[in-house]
């Protein structure tokens, strides 16, 4: 999963926000309350997405991934986030930056293995629990602290705490839109739910079948 980073000149798209105060329009992100509200309904709007999925379906692969993957995917992040702002403060590219992998591959795969509990409910507790952290983290940053530049670099653009923390917001609107369109091709192709793993017929065999007429005696 890409997770990208934006300039501090970066505008956030709104347009996946489920609040109608908010889309379709776009807004700079410019004050810390700002960020801070924009996170935490990036986090309830993700939980609200996963909360309506039954178990087959978190547990359900697509792209390689999981909505269970995905939830512990950003557990994962919202713990690089918060470590990776401290080493940004420190003028030290964060950890989760050195060699991650390509699309983040490798850091991604040590979230999914270390968050590894298949229970829905514990999984949305420990994202509340990481974004709870994160959100303390960043009510003690000062202003000044969120937009300086501390000389660390990220593919030859300056990586302050700011375009960090935006780029794990984006991060969560993207999951869950992909949560809606998972849900949605999954409601839609209930049927062959059992073997969607090894086919692409999304129900369409099983309904042929079922539709075809009885053999005549």
């Amino acid at each position: 999963m890409a997770f990208e980073f934006l300039s501090d000149c970066a505008i956030i798209e709104t347009a996946f926000y489920p609040f109608p105060c908010l889309a379709p329009v776009e807004r700079k992100i410019v004050t810390k309350e700002d960020q801070l509200n924009n996170l935490d309904n990036g986090v309830e709007w993700l939980i609200s997405c996963i909360e309506t999925l039954d178990d087959k379906v978190f547990h359900k692969k697509m792209n390689d991934w999981s909505p269970r993957d995905v939830l512990a995917h950003l557990i994962g992040w919202n713990r690089y986030t918060v470590e990776g702002c401290r080493q940004i403060k420190q003028g030290e590219t964060p950890d989760c930056l050195v060699d991650p992998g390509e699309d983040f591959a490798r850091v991604n795969a040590v979230s999914v293995r270390k968050y590894r509990s298949r229970d829905k409910h514990k999984l949305i507790q420990e994202l509340r629990a990481s974004s709870s952290e994160l959100n303390q983290f960043l009510s003690n940053t000062s202003p000044t602290a969120r937009y300086t530049d501390y000389g660390v670099k990220y593919q030859g653009a300056p990586l302050t705490i700011r375009n960090m923390v935006d780029g794990l917001i984006q991060d969560y609107f993207h999951h869950g839109k992909q949560i809606q369109q998972w849900a949605g091709l999954f409601q839609k192709s209930a049927l062959c739910l059992k073997c969607h793993s090894e086919s692409r017929c999304f129900g369409m065999k099983h309904r042929k079948n079922e539709e075809s007429p009885a053999p005549t005696q």
